[in-house]
């Protein structure tokens, strides 16, 4: 009998040790994060904290605010360093499955930024499109199939239309000129073949001018806008050759990488990403809409950036419970979240910090 007894007595204690004890103050963690963390000197305010308040204050628990460094949440939350994480998770988030999760109060999206060009930058890059090798190059090219096809009729005509196709340098100019004229489709008159050669020639250019033409002036337009790809992209395709900044690999980074874009460069922070943009060392910035936006509203230095209508890889973002957080507890703040956020104090917040919900 009282083998048993201590048998049971062995087993509570046991129980009792392996037991993370819940005490009355819930601790949570947390680090800069605008508009969803910001760190204030009395407490971190943002609509994280907001939410997460109004979720815990009908549980009569209080709240320890706990700062620690990015890198090191999930190691807080495995060794129950913090009971909840303050700041927002992307899900999926396969580190922290470990850990309970509440309900979504907020989904985004994540958003292509770029840097934003003055009147006078589009003008000077417009003026230096066309003095690029590009657009020279394909000019070149047409003048020389132009002068191909006039020497050939003027070869032809010299004898025969001598009036219309002069001798001599003049004569191959008269040529180009007719070239020219037949493949824009002018039509003067002024100048045309009378000679059975110089008509076949003549015939041969009038269908190969349509090709012709249409391949020049893709490859002009082509050459002219180049260089505007990576500060005007139009589609997520346009940027899959570029260089794209993002912070830490995060949802953002792997939707990129998952997809088959090859040049994501993991900035470490978002000033970082900026500086870069703005050396040009990146063609965009990939980032949480919601956090680019308060940043693009609160720094100076980011007014030179600006975001597209590019958007992608949908977020999620839930808070997360160390493993064994009080069942009881966590339940109830779960339901209190889904009840504040349809509350119109969180309405105002989101316009207050200019986001999107």
């Amino acid at each position: 009998m009282k083998r048993n007894l201590y048998i049971m007595l062995a087993s509570v204690v046991l129980f009792i040790i392996h037991t993370p004890l819940y005490a009355e103050t819930i601790r949570v963690g947390y680090f800069a994060q605008s508009p969803f963390v910001i760190d204030t000197p009395e407490k971190p305010t943002g609509l994280s904290t907001w939410v997460l308040e109004h979720a815990i204050q009908s549980t009569s628990n209080d709240i320890e605010y706990i700062r620690i460094q990015k890198q090191n949440a999930l190691i807080s939350l495995k060794q129950s360093q913090i009971d909840v994480m303050l700041n927002p998770i992307s899900v999926p988030q396969e580190e922290f499955r470990h850990a309970g999760v509440s309900p979504t109060y907020f989904v985004s999206e994540s958003v292509i930024a770029i840097a934003e060009t003055s009147a006078v930058q589009r003008v000077l890059g417009l003026v230096s499109s066309f003095l690029s090798l590009e657009f020279i190059s394909a000019i070149a090219a047409l003048f020389f199939v132009l002068l191909i096809f006039g020497v050939i009729v003027w070869f032809f005509e010299k004898k025969d239309n001598s009036g219309e196709f002069r001798p001599g340098l003049k004569g191959v100019w008269d040529g180009i000129w007719w070239s020219a004229v037949t493949m824009t489709t002018v039509g003067y008159g002024d100048k045309s073949p009378k000679t059975l050669a110089g008509r076949i020639i003549g015939l041969i250019w009038m269908f190969a001018a349509i090709i012709v033409i249409s391949g020049f002036t893709a490859s002009i337009a082509s050459s002219l806008t180049v260089n505007k790809i990576a500060f005007s992209p139009d589609s997520l395709e346009s940027l899959r050759k570029n260089k794209i900044g993002v912070v830490g690999e995060t949802n953002t980074y792997r939707w990129l990488k998952n997809h088959f874009y090859s040049k994501v460069i993991d900035c470490k922070t978002i000033e970082t990403c900026i500086q870069m943009l703005d050396k040009k060392e990146l063609h965009a910035i990939a980032h949480p809409e919601a956090e680019l936006k308060q940043l693009l509203q609160n720094e100076e230095e980011t007014r030179a950036i600006q975001m597209t209508d590019l958007r992608f890889a949908k977020r999620f973002y839930q808070f997360n419970f160390r493993t064994n957080f009080p069942k009881n507890i966590k339940e109830q703040i779960d339901k209190n979240i889904k009840a504040s956020i349809d509350e119109p104090g969180f309405s105002m917040l989101l316009n207050e910090y200019g986001v999107d919900h």
